[in-house]
């Protein structure tokens, strides 16, 4: 006889599958005109930048572009960049991609070189890897309640995470940029750094409403001021409608928005002066929906009248313990390469974190890679990479065994300056966004068969049984193939335990 039991289901977002494909990306360049020659490099960086997804298949398919920025020293000890635009496509085979899988990619540069190989030409080698990323739900079946009344359960009540779905959109934003007084105009480019900072968001009728803003600060020389360096920071607004329309108006929607890539385009105004910045970005909002669902499961069970076969299985799904969204600061002191008069430019590349967690807390050890630019003493445009280590940690506030989570680190601000002529003070200022889980690590019943030619076999009407202080009744109960109810109702007992060493009586049913 099977026990006829009531089921619950609940899903758990997650990544399914990854694969990568390394690029490699190789090019001869002649200077243009407008470029003066090649002194000294100073800077070369490839910044890519993926446009769309698509699968056909299991084929996985990544089309973007890759932008090649060369800071250099001409003749003059003068500051010129040279820049380069490139189409990059990578694909990989995804295997069991679900229908309503979402497949993502992400590059990441593995290396850059960069030679002049005369004052016109330079050679630019680099290699760029492709992830690509296949997220959707595991569902998971398991038992909650059964008939008949001889088999005896043993529940716990948790709340755990139901995942409603994977959505994302893709979109343009174009702006044109007009300086103000206090700017200089324009001559070229030395970098740009650009986050989307997210907004409020709203769920309504199957619609929701993506706001946030997306922030852009652009490096330039500025035109006729030899080694004379600007910045412009400006903001564009989100406003996005993703439709969701099978999602209830209840649902927990966590959006991360992510620029794809960002050109800028300086031109001339209707003076002739260069102080209008054309800026164009691709953005990405990819959406985890989800609900809070309460759960009572069965942790175990046992039949008063016959042996059982049963299942038990530690589920994959998760529970909440903590959320954190917090703005935090990060200070050090680096040496320049040579003594210094002025930093001229400063700018987080990239940041790297290792998160430790124990039963109390997360722990994470970070360094941000800062490019820094700056005139020795001689006037002259020097530029350098320096790490800055830094540490946070988060108490879990609910001890379990195995915490995890993962934790998004935005810079949000980098500033330096001159500690003396040969140190740069950093302040850097992030964002950290992140979920502590704890995954239930109890096992949970799955099935239950009643044996029905296997009875239990009694050992008489009553037995007393010496119990120790703090046993529970459900372990006595169990290993004589009674109730907890009986056992408390003949021995007048009000709790499900036993307090102090004492004598129970025990029928047999």
């Amino acid at each position: 006889m099977s026990l006829e039991m009531k089921k619950e289901c609940i899903k758990t977002g997650k990544k399914l599958c990854e694969a990568s494909h390394e690029e490699r990306i190789e090019q001869d360049i002649t200077l243009p005109d407008y470029c003066a020659d090649i002194k000294k490099i100073l800077r070369c960086s490839v910044v890519p930048g993926i446009h769309s997804v698509s699968l056909s298949g299991e084929k996985a398919t990544a089309k973007g572009t890759a932008v090649i920025r060369v800071l250099y020293l001409a003749e003059g000890d003068k500051a010129d960049v040279f820049e380069k635009s490139i189409d990059l496509a990578a694909s990989v085979n995804l295997k069991d991609v679900p229908v309503d899988g979402v497949v993502r990619a992400k590059a990441k540069v593995d290396f850059v070189n960069c030679r002049a190989t005369s004052q016109r030409k330079l050679s630019v080698s680099a290699g760029v890897t492709v992830i690509f990323s296949c997220y959707g739900a595991v569902s998971e079946e398991f038992a909650v309640r059964g008939e008949p009344s001889s088999v005896q359960v043993k529940t716990e009540k948790l709340t755990g995470e139901n995942h409603l779905g994977f959505f994302e959109k893709t979109f343009d934003m174009n702006e044109t940029v007009v300086l103000n007084s206090k700017h200089k105009p324009m001559g070229k480019i030395v970098g740009c750094t650009y986050r989307c900072d997210e907004g409020q968001n709203k769920l309504s009728s199957g619609k929701l409403l993506i706001k946030g803003d997306l922030v852009t600060e652009i490096c330039y020389l500025c035109e006729k001021e030899d080694n004379a360096i600007d910045t412009v920071t400006h903001t564009m607004p989100i406003s996005q409608i993703l439709d969701v329309r099978e999602l209830p108006d209840g649902a927990d929607c966590e959006v991360k928005l992510k620029v794809s890539q960002l050109l800028c385009n300086i031109k001339a105004d209707s003076s002739g002066s260069n102080r209008l910045l054309e800026l164009s970005a691709r953005v990405n909002a990819f959406v985890s929906a989800r609900e809070k669902k309460e759960l009572e499961v069965i942790t175990d069970c046992y039949c008063t009248e016959f042996e059982t076969d049963d299942t038990f299985e530690t589920p994959g799904f998760r529970c909440h313990i903590r959320e954190i969204t917090e703005r935090r600061q990060a200070k050090g002191v680096t040496v320049l390469p040579s003594p210094a008069k002025e930093i001229s430019y400063v700018k987080c590349i990239d940041i790297t974190e290792n998160i430790k967690y124990t039963a109390d807390s997360a722990d994470a050890a970070c360094s941000a890679l800062v490019m820094i630019m700056y005139l020795d003493e001689n006037g002259i445009p020097c530029c350098c990479e320096k790490n800055l280590d830094f540490d946070f940690s988060y108490s879990v506030v609910k001890k379990c065994e195995e915490p995890y989570g993962k934790f998004d680190i935005t810079p949000l601000s980098i500033s330096a300056s001159l500690n003396g002529n040969d140190k740069a003070e950093l302040i850097f200022d992030f964002n950290v966004a992140g979920k502590i889980y704890c995954s239930f690590d109890k096992k949970v019943l799955k099935s239950l068969r009643i044996c029905e030619d296997k009875p239990k076999i009694t050992g008489g009407a009553v037995t007393l049984y010496f119990a120790e202080a703090g046993e529970k009744l459900w372990d006595v109960a169990r290993e004589h193939g009674t109730t907890v109810d009986i056992i408390m109702q003949e021995n007048g007992l009000k709790k499900d335990y036993v307090e102090e060493k004492s004598m129970l009586m025990i029928s047999c049913m």
